[in-house]
């Protein structure tokens, strides 16, 4: 009734390292043919891509010692977190980014307005047109990260050019600065002319 026969055990064949030199043996010249096609993309996209370069400086950020009332000492907190972001977003703007495109003078510069040789026209740098597309680009470039729970932000611009990234770092700082000092002694003046 049972009809149950045993299975015998099939014959296991033996592999070798013989049989795998075989293989590859048998398919070298394919191994050959993709180890040089990868070899010659990886160098051709190394060898085509331009470099790029990023600058990186870092800013103490401080804020005027001012005297306060009884109120403003329970809003201090507060107010800090708003004058810290609004420094941040200053060296973002579009008027300190103007201020800094003018005096690097980046629409002369190749990496901004295109070589020479492939201009159609000679550069007007009151287009307000390339103006902007210069300032929109240079802004492209910046990036901004305060340091957490510290008065430090670091400045990175990234550029094909080493010079051009490390001065468009330096001239931002100055010019933030600058328009700090500015912003103070016009509210000096006026405080003065209000008074008298």
């Amino acid at each position: 009734m049972n009809n149950y026969q045993p299975m015998e055990p099939m014959a296991e064949k033996e592999v070798h390292l013989l049989d795998y030199w075989n293989v590859i043996w048998r398919l070298r010249w394919t191994v050959v043919t993709f180890t040089l096609i990868v070899l010659l993309a990886t160098a051709l996209f190394t060898f085509t891509r331009r470099s790029v370069y990023t600058a990186r400086g870092t800013l103490l950020i401080e804020k005027e010692p001012t005297i306060l009332t009884f109120e403003e000492i329970f809003q201090i907190e507060t107010f800090r977190d708003d004058y810290y972001q609004t420094q941040y977003k200053l060296l973002q703007s579009q008027g300190l980014a103007e201020r800094v495109v003018d005096r690097l003078k980046l629409y002369e510069h190749p990496e901004f307005v295109g070589e020479p040789a492939k201009r159609k026209k000679a550069i007007n740098k009151e287009d307000p047109v390339l103006k902007k597309r210069i300032v929109d680009s240079f802004l492209g470039r910046l990036k901004v990260n305060p340091i957490r729970m510290t008065r430090l932000v670091e400045v990175n611009f990234r550029s094909h050019d080493p010079k051009l990234a490390a001065a468009a770092v330096n001239e931002l700082f100055d010019s933030f600065i600058d328009m700090n000092v500015e912003t103070r002694y016009e509210a000096t003046e006026q405080a003065t002319q209000f008074l008298t």
